[in-house]
């Protein structure tokens, strides 16, 4: 499955026959997204590659709090982002794949 930001800057492609996603409801995920809860599932870092550049990528860390919140530079569109070196965070909508 592909996927990409809103401007098409940052790439990246996974390789799963198939996501569970889920809606996160915390007040977190709430501001992040401007909604009532965020959709997103989480892929083995073994199953993901970025495939566009990765420059436009900036990070938010909230003081205090540990959260980290990735988003692309040019367009504001959040990104996939790295936990643990194990796995990755990718918001669902970002699958450019309509079936997916």
């Amino acid at each position: 499955m592909k996927g990409s930001c809103f401007c098409d800057k940052v790439r990246f492609e996974i390789d799963v026959a198939r996501i569970e996603a889920y809606h996160c409801h915390c007040s977190i995920c709430r501001k992040v997204t401007g909604s009532k809860f965020n959709t997103a599932f989480t892929v083995s870092a073994n199953n993901f590659r970025w495939t566009g550049s990765n420059d436009s990528i900036k990070v938010f860390h909230k003081a205090g709090e540990g959260f980290r919140h990735e988003f692309c530079g040019d367009c504001g569109c959040t990104v996939p982002n790295r936990y643990k070196d194990v796995m990755f965070w990718v918001p669902a909508g970002l699958l450019d794949d309509e079936d997916g």
